[in-house]
C-alpha cells in the first residue's frame, strides 16, 4: 500500500507541476493602460475613415456621394447607406467600373469590399422628438 501512496504523491507532484506551468499569474492591465490602448484603436480608425470619405468623394460625383452616408466599417468592409435606389444603382456600377480599384489602390489599409444598402439617410426617431 506504501508504494501506491507513494506513487499517487508523485503523480500529484506532477500535477501540480504542470498546473503551475498552465496556469499563469495574470495581472490585471491598469485601466489606464487599456484606455490609451482603446483611444489608439479608435484614433486610428477615426483616420481611416476619414481617408474613406475623401477618397469616396473623389470617386463619386457629387450628385451621388450627397446621397450616400458611411455607416461604419469592420474588418476592411464599409458599409454606405444609399438613399434611393437610382442612386444605388448607379454606384455599384461605378464602383464595378474601377471606382473599387481606384480607392483600393489609394486607401492606407485593408479594403475588402463596400457594402451599399438601401436604407433612409436621416434618422427617423430624431423627428419624433
Amino acid at each position: 500500500m506504501s508504494h501506491v501512496n507513494g506513487s499517487h504523491h508523485k503523480g500529484q507532484g506532477r500535477l501540480d507541476q504542470v498546473r503551475a506551468w498552465r496556469v499563469r499569474d495574470r495581472q490585471p492591465a491598469a485601466i489606464g493602460e487599456e484606455m490609451k490602448s482603446l483611444q489608439r484603436r479608435m484614433e486610428r480608425t477615426g483616420r481611416r475613415v476619414c481617408e474613406f470619405i475623401s477618397l469616396w468623394e473623389e470617386v463619386i460625383p457629387s450628385h451621388l456621394a450627397s446621397k450616400t452616408r458611411v455607416r461604419g466599417s469592420r474588418g476592411g468592409v464599409f458599409h454606405i447607406s444609399v438613399e434611393t435606389s437610382s442612386a444605388l444603382y448607379e454606384i455599384d456600377r461605378r464602383l464595378r467600373e474601377g471606382g473599387l480599384a481606384a480607392i483600393r489602390g489609394r486607401l492606407q489599409g485593408t479594403l475588402v469590399r463596400i457594402k451599399l444598402a438601401l436604407e433612409p439617410l436621416h434618422d427617423p426617431d430624431s423627428e419624433r422628438q
